[in-house]
């Protein structure tokens, strides 16, 4: 059973390409600590649940209801032809 969350609660995950490492960056001002990068963003996204997960459980005392999911922002630029 999927679980529903009201995003004023979730968690804002931001990620990024960064062109020069040619790495996918994550990071979050919602969940201290969470800063990651992966080759591609399946990977990336796959870090991230792990890194929250252990982040949220440990800062319980920073975070209000850690049992809320997050919301991934992908913030990236096409190319136009």
């Amino acid at each position: 059973m999927k679980k529903h969350f009201t995003l004023a609660l979730m968690k804002r995950v931001v990620a990024f390409f960064d062109r020069e490492s040619e790495m996918w960056v994550a990071h979050s001002d919602d969940i201290p600590g969470l800063n990651t990068e992966a080759p591609s963003l399946d990977v990336l996204r796959e870090k991230i649940k792990d890194c929250a997960a252990d982040l949220m459980v440990t800062n319980r005392d920073l975070i209000a209801d850690p049992s809320q999911g997050f919301e991934l922002v992908i913030n990236d630029s096409l190319a136009v032809n």
